[in-house]
């Protein structure tokens, strides 16, 4: 009878044993479910906050990585649900191509761009200076602030991370906003800034701009490199003879340097790298990256404004559509002799 009853409390041991284990599995799904759907909801509400007060106006552009779809596909439909009053496209990127860099037609636009990896941003969009880019992201607040160290960072003026907080002490649905300080020394470094939480539906901090005014101080004298064609009455190259030492002069020249003193940056003069004609050479030391500024009475064509940033423009040359064919001067030569 013993050994009976035994085997009868063991049979009954090993049957409750997995009735308690499903309970609490239950119960912690119940809870992840929950906090899960608090960080959603609060998501969404930062986010409609954000576009309806920053981004009216403007189409949205919204682009993801597969890899944040994938893992992350109700919480973009649930946003979207709740989003918003202004016209958006969308657009699923595949990380693994060379040729993401998504191009807008529309002169007015902005970007929500969802990432699993801020650092993909650049396989994403081109340089970007003047519309505004949010990005929500699941890398950890660390990884958000070492980027915005980074010299890509510097490569998007109006930016604005979304990452959620990591602290054990705040409760689900919190998140960190940050931005950066760009050209805080001579070096051009720049530096995070963590703008505000967002809690539930409310920031920490109600007066903050999200969207604040970069280099209100200039460049704090970092040196921009300027690539310059020997132009007339432009810009003019002097003692060509002598290329150890070499002046520059010149109606983009001076402007240049008055810049220089407004922005507080120093500017680096230099004949161009490449081996075009001296007007492309120029605008192509730009596009390769050795040089920022492109300078020597260059025409502002469709073309040019639509792959570079270009200032205004302040003269006007009557002769600037004369056939190659023709005789005529150009003013300068026709004034000067």
């Amino acid at each position: 009878m013993m050994f009976v009853n035994y085997k009868m409390n063991l049979l009954l041991i090993i049957i409750l044993i997995p009735t308690v284990t499903l309970q609490w599995i239950t119960k912690d799904s119940t809870k992840k479910h929950g906090a899960l759907s608090k960080r959603i909801e609060s998501l969404s509400k930062l986010t409609e906050k954000i576009i309806n007060n920053y981004f009216d106006g403007c189409v949205l552009v919204v682009l993801y990585d597969e890899t944040y779809l994938n893992e992350k596909i109700d919480t973009i439909k649930k946003l979207f649900d709740a989003q918003p009053r202004v016209s958006y496209v969308q657009k699923k990127i595949n990380l693994t191509r060379k040729d993401n860099n998504y191009v807008v037609a529309d002169k007015c636009y902005n970007y929500l761009i969802f990432l699993n990896d801020v650092y993909d941003i650049g396989k994403v969009i081109g340089k970007e200076t003047i519309n505004k880019i949010l990005i929500i992201t699941e890398s950890t607040p660390w990884t958000v602030k070492d980027y915005l160290r980074s010299h890509p960072s510097r490569f998007y003026t109006n930016l604005l991370i979304i990452t959620h907080s990591m602290s054990r002490r705040t409760e689900a649905g919190s998140y960190l906003l940050y931005t950066h300080h760009l050209y805080t020394d001579g070096s051009g470094a720049s530096e995070p800034v963590l703008l505000t939480s967002w809690i539930k539906d409310h920031p920490t901090d109600i007066n903050i701009n999200y969207y604040p005014e970069k280099l209100n101080q200039g460049f704090k004298g970092h040196r921009l490199i300027v690539s310059v064609a020997h132009k007339p009455p432009y810009t003019i190259r002097k003692n060509i003879i002598n290329r150890d030492i070499i002046d520059w002069d010149g109606i983009d020249i001076r402007l240049i340097k008055l810049l220089s003193k407004i922005l507080n940056f120093t500017a680096e003069f230099r004949d161009p790298i490449a081996s075009d004609s001296p007007i492309y050479a120029s605008l192509t030391d730009v596009k390769n990256e050795n040089s920022i500024i492109a300078t020597g009475g260059i025409y502002k064509t469709i073309n040019i404004t639509n792959n570079y940033d270009t200032s205004l423009d302040y003269m006007e040359d009557c002769a600037a559509f004369i056939s190659k064919s023709s005789t005529a001067l150009p003013k300068y030569q026709a004034v000067l002799g």
